[in-house]
């Protein structure tokens, strides 16, 4: 599944609002792909199959993703890009 992280789902950065594991750009991006919420970590996602449970399963991010969500945690820019999960 191919997932696009928007010049929106960034905008929050250029306010200084980093967000969360469950409201980060790369979180807003895979709610919008998959219609679930998410929460991401560097090391992957996982889906929630309703409010209050999530998937055990672990989508595994890849590296280059796992490197801009560094940068993010960093606080330095990052501009839109794309990946598939």
């Amino acid at each position: 599944m191919r997932i696009d992280v928007t010049e929106e789902d960034l905008k929050d950065l250029k306010e200084g609002i980093r967000g969360g594991p469950s409201n980060c750009p790369v979180a807003l991006a895979v709610n919008r792909a998959t219609g679930k919420k998410s929460w991401v970590a560097t090391y992957g996602v996982s889906l929630y199959d309703d409010i209050e449970h999530y998937y055990r399963k672990v989508h595994q991010l890849p590296p280059d993703v796992t490197r801009k969500i560094q940068l993010i945690d960093e606080g330095i820019t990052v501009y839109p890009f794309s990946f598939d999960l």
